[in-house]
């Protein structure tokens, strides 16, 4: 009897000290829509909504039970009528890390074979003396009205430069018969 008592009590406290240590914690989750009212993304990464923000993007935060209800219905997409007879949006501007001192050395984009996408892709270097880690290039699509279309990101390859090292990126955007220019932005630390 007195080795069943202890045993429970062992329990007990086992039970109750996890318990002690049992975190509560819940994640805020953002979404994020375009200009237009649609949903692009719903992150929990707090430290990619001050960029969402800065690229002209609206930040609202999930409440209640988590679920998330679309205001409008789904648009469909619709299929381009010739890949030929639509042009390759150009580069507006390239904006560069100015504290990281990455450049961009080259930088293209092409449509897919179905037409549904557009490529990113180029080379980027490390001009400065320190190595820049967790590099992420972020590519803005812009309409004929430099209002924001969709902003896609991409890793480079590698994605940690020492100095005067190169990268290589590509980056997928999805096709919108809106989109006329790129702008282009590289993150990192």
């Amino acid at each position: 009897m007195k080795n069943s008592k202890f045993f429970l009590l062992i329990i007990s406290l086992i039970f109750f000290v996890n318990l002690a240590f049992f975190n509560f914690s819940y994640a805020t989750l953002y979404v994020v829509k375009d200009q237009e009212g649609n949903s692009v993304c719903i992150t929990n990464q707090e430290s990619l909504i001050s960029k969402y923000k800065l690229l002209g993007y609206i930040i609202s935060i999930v409440q209640g039970s988590g679920s998330v209800k679309e205001s409008s219905e789904p648009q469909p997409k619709s299929e381009p009528e010739s890949i030929e007879s639509q042009p390759i949006p150009e580069f507006k501007s390239e904006n560069e890390a100015s504290n990281l001192n990455v450049k961009i050395i080259d930088s293209t984009n092409y449509r897919s074979k179905s037409g549904n996408y557009i490529y990113v892709e180029g080379i980027i270097k490390n001009k400065g003396n320190i190595i820049v880690k967790n590099l992420e290039i972020m590519i803005r699509a812009l309409d004929k009205y430099d209002k924001l279309v969709s902003l896609t990101n991409g890793i480079p390859f590698p994605s940690t430069l020492a100095p005067n090292q190169e990268a290589t990126y590509q980056v997928m955007v999805d096709y919108n018969s809106k989109i006329v220019s790129f702008e282009m932005s590289i993150y990192g630390n």
